[in-house]
């Protein structure tokens, strides 16, 4: 409730203000498994729909296939596409994104989630033939991530347009406790881990689907504490240092541009968000004052904000 009124999709000024200074070009929503079962989903998307006009920001809408038993996607979109329209000085790009995770960790067939995104895909552009079809698969630094991101693309490449990961590594907070300077040191060195992830997921494109150039989101790109036993290490505030691994981070995905497409920053408000919010204090992070600095000084750099559905 910390950014919007959910009974008359009312923002709050403040949070709307600290949008706008970081300009992002598309605004994600993470639909709810039951999306549809409480009286309040459907306002919460349409506030979420009206923050994205006013940003003049693309929706991005992510699913968790494998999850969700809500209301029919394609009802959902259609009733989406009605709620926000183009105008003459503004066009969205719709992004609808299918989460499936890997599939050989978790038991799911790889024949009938293929089907399925395939099905939504050519029914979705029934509706609207310019939205962008993302299929997020798994980390490819676990297990068989790569193997099942292969075979999904090789499955689905005629009806996606983008392919996505996710990419949650830990930062710098917490590892090295009591050795602040230790920490900053090695704060820019791992960025060589999302760097070999990108290029890893680039070539497995290339060898799934040579005749034709997928592009990669990072749907979504962010970091966790260090593993910790007490919770509360989830809930501080950035350090500076977490803002010298955020830099290393963005760094390298500005280095893999070329092939790049859409990068999701998440979340933007809550845990570990650019934004912290408690009951109706708000104030910024020391990583949002970067991002700001980022994206007010580089003219070439995809910037995209997430929120959390659970931060409605």
């Amino acid at each position: 409730q910390c950014w919007c009124n959910s009974e008359n999709t009312e923002r709050q000024p403040g949070v709307e203000t600290m949008h706008k200074d970081v300009r992002p070009q598309a605004l994600g929503f993470r639909l709810p498994g039951d999306f549809g079962s409480m009286e309040t989903d459907d306002t919460a998307l349409k506030c979420f729909l009206k923050l994205c006009k006013t940003l003049e920001a693309s929706p991005h809408i992510r699913i968790d296939l494998d999850r969700y038993c809500g209301k029919e996607i394609t009802e959902v979109a259609e009733s989406a596409f009605g709620s926000l329209r183009s105008e003459d000085w503004w066009k969205p790009v719709w992004y609808f994104d299918f989460f499936v995770g890997d599939g050989f960790e978790s038991g799911i067939s790889a024949e009938e989630t293929a089907d399925k995104i395939n099905d939504l895909s050519e029914r979705l552009r029934s509706l609207n033939p310019d939205i962008k079809i993302i299929l997020t698969g798994a980390d490819p630094s676990l297990g068989s991530a790569v193997r099942w991101n292969e075979e999904m693309v090789t499955k689905c490449c005629r009806k996606i347009d983008i392919f996505g990961i996710q990419w949650l590594f830990p930062g710098v907070k917490g590892w090295w406790r009591g050795k602040g300077p230790f920490e900053t040191e090695s704060a820019a060195g791992y960025s060589a881990a999302l760097d070999q992830a990108l290029r890893i997921t680039h070539g497995m494109l290339q060898n799934a689907s040579p005749d034709q150039s997928i592009p990669i989101a990072l749907s979504c790109w962010s970091y966790l504490r260090a593993p910790s036993q007490n919770t509360a290490d989830y809930r501080i505030n950035f350090s500076k240092q977490d803002c010298f691994f955020h830099a290393s981070q963005l760094n390298t995905i500005i280095r893999n541009y070329d092939f790049v497409s859409l990068a999701d920053k998440g979340p933007m408000i809550g845990n570990s968000g650019l934004i912290q919010a408690v009951g109706d204090r708000i104030w910024v992070s020391f990583v949002y004052h970067l991002s700001k600095l980022f994206f007010d000084s580089r003219e070439f750099v995809i910037k995209v904000v997430r929120i959390h559905a659970i931060t409605l």
